[in-house]
């Protein structure tokens, strides 16, 4: 429920396929800030066993990969790292801290999509974070068998 109650909250985008997007902050050299031995360059797929991560959601900080939203990584982000995209399985989430303001995620693992340049990073640039008014959503419900799949989300 808490993965949930953070990809509503943050509006992360989800990819066709189900996973979901989110993003972090790394250093210079495309290592993770905290130990600086997991390669982030785009591509990679960062992996470790479930059973290292905290799930315990009451630990601010803790073993894990974090990824987060938009706001969180822009707090970790230096002038001179990278912001990356990453690709997340619900799967693979293991716990979201309490005292985070649901903001931060603890992973077990994620694909590297792309790097983000840190002016992109408005809720505008990835949809879903400005709700438009639906002109005709009171008449256009129908009940035939046939559906526009198109729809479906």
């Amino acid at each position: 429920q808490e993965l949930f109650d953070m990809l509503e909250k943050n509006h992360h985008p989800i990819y066709p396929d189900g996973c979901f997007m989110a993003w972090k902050a790394v250093r210079k050299d495309w290592t993770d800030k905290h130990t600086g031995k997991i390669d982030n360059s785009v591509g990679q797929n960062p992996r470790m066993k479930r059973c290292d991560v905290d799930d315990n959601r009451r630990n601010e900080c803790s073993n894990g990969y974090h990824v987060g939203s938009i706001e969180y990584v822009k707090g970790f982000a230096d002038s001179d790292g990278h912001i990356v995209e990453v690709k997340v399985d619900p799967a693979h989430a293991v716990s979201v801290p309490l005292g985070e303001g649901y903001q931060k995620l603890r992973v077990e693992s994620y694909v590297v999509v792309r790097e983000v340049n840190k002016d992109e990073l408005f809720p505008s640039n990835y949809g879903g974070w400005i709700e438009e008014e639906d002109e005709d959503d009171d008449d256009d419900y129908d009940n035939d068998d046939e559906s526009d799949e198109s729809s479906w989300y």
